[in-house]
């Protein structure tokens, strides 16, 4: 069995070396290297243990390109994480941030985050960092699965790489503390946040929300006045929830204020573009 099984990757590997020649540094494995990667799919998926022979095989010509495909191919997140421990365990693998990212993707995707953040702390011992994009998917997901902790870890990393993280990065982990009443936490993290970037839209929205859900009215009142600062007009539905826990808290003055102050924004606002628009006209006409 074992034998065969060599002759057969010894097979495979002649083949791609006698029609397209081998490069340590090529990422994509063409079509001649896929009889390869299914013989090694395959017996990975048929074998719970391998001979000293096989593993020295494996360790001589399984490259990070090869993984990736092998893991493309199982088609599984829990196998792919399976045979990345494999190659890392008992090959001593290192491994692409293209195969890092996959993976990470598809066990988020399948609400695997456990083993999620032992990928990532693997990845981040082999002195790889996700990049913006990856950061933007992992820090929202781990917040849905209430892994805070993870996101905040993502989040100070990212921070003590100097890599710029933008406020939608942010927003899922602020909502997530808001939806569960740690407006407190919520608020650290803005204060974290303000030091790199800007608070959005969003951003505001969900404070004002939360705080009012919370009961802390003055406080919404607070981020409401500061979001028409920042040049932000809040949604109908915020302002509802607004002058809505300004009602409940006996405010009602304050409340036709909140009204009485968006009114005028957008007054404003319209009166502006009017004037834009008649600008506009008359330039083209003079031209």
């Amino acid at each position: 069995m074992t034998f065969s099984l060599v002759t057969a990757f010894r097979a495979s590997h002649y083949r791609t070396l006698t029609q397209v020649g081998l490069s340590e540094k090529r990422l994509i494995v063409t079509t001649t290297d896929s009889w390869f990667v299914k013989i090694v799919s395959t017996l990975f998926l048929c074998s719970t243990s391998f001979d000293d022979e096989i593993l020295d095989y494996f360790h001589k010509h399984l490259t990070p390109s090869y993984v990736l495909e092998i893991i493309k191919r199982l088609n599984n997140p829990n196998l792919g994480f399976k045979f990345y421990q494999f190659t890392r365990e008992k090959l001593s693998m290192s491994h692409s941030f293209w195969t890092y990212n996959m993976l990470l993707r598809s066990l988020c995707q399948a609400n695997l985050h456990s083993s999620a953040k032992l990928l990532y702390d693997s990845m981040r011992s082999d002195g790889q960092l996700p990049d913006s994009r990856l950061l933007g998917f992992l820090v929202p997901s781990f917040a849905l699965a209430d892994r805070f902790d993870v996101s905040k870890e993502l989040l100070a990393e990212a921070l003590c790489n100097g890599n710029q993280v933008k406020s939608f990065v942010y927003n899922p982990v602020i909502d997530g503390y808001c939806k569960s009443g740690n407006i407190d936490e919520a608020n650290a993290i803005v204060a974290e946040m303000e030091e790199k970037c800007k608070p959005d839209k969003l951003t505001f929205t969900i404070l004002i929300i939360g705080h009012c859900m919370k009961g802390r009215t003055l406080e919404a009142i607070g981020i409401f006045y500061k979001m028409l600062e920042a040049g932000s007009t809040p949604d109908d539905i915020t302002i509802r929830t607004l002058s809505s826990c300004l009602l409940k808290a006996g405010m009602p003055r304050e409340a036709s204020h909140i009204n009485e102050t968006i009114f005028e924004k957008q007054s404003t606002l319209l009166k502006k573009s009017y004037n834009e628009s008649i600008s506009s006209d008359k330039s083209i006409h003079v031209h």
